[in-house]
């Protein structure tokens, strides 16, 4: 598509990007596009551009609504609109003190709210739960 559309000296396509090589990427980066309209389970993607400070726009696709809040941490956008869609990520780029604060409080929020070691905390306590549940007797 990017050579239909005449953009591959502009477009590339990189493939597996070590760690370290990401980490640069986003300092470069002024907004992250989650353009999945398949409905994600999750879309964890959107959270770690959150967590370097980069506000997200992404369609309202499955479970991306757990995370991202329109107005607060970037725009969710109705499935499939994609002027909207494209009117906000327009909008991100040309107002950088929007961006910023919509990428700074997506900071804040993964840090409150998608810790690892929270994540960690919850799984150990889902485990236990189960565990418990299973050792108890069947009530007739």
């Amino acid at each position: 598509m990017s050579r239909k559309f005449c953009l591959a000296g502009r477009v590339h396509f990189k493939g597996y990007v070590p760690p370290d090589d990401l980490k640069v990427y986003y300092r470069e980066c002024s907004v992250a596009v989650v353009s999945s309209v398949w409905p994600e389970p999750f879309g964890a993607v959107g959270l770690e551009a959150m967590r370097h400070g980069i506000p997200v726009v992404g369609f309202n696709a499955g479970g991306i609504k757990e995370w991202l809040i329109d107005g607060h941490n970037g725009f969710l956008v109705p499935w499939m609109d994609r002027a909207a869609f494209a009117a906000r990520v327009e909008e991100l780029l040309h107002d950088k003190p929007l961006a910023r604060k919509l990428g700074e409080q997506g900071r804040q929020m993964t840090a409150d709210q998608f810790k690892f070691s929270k994540y960690i905390d919850a799984l150990e306590k889902l485990f236990a739960r189960v565990v418990d549940e299973t050792r108890q007797p069947a009530i007739a």
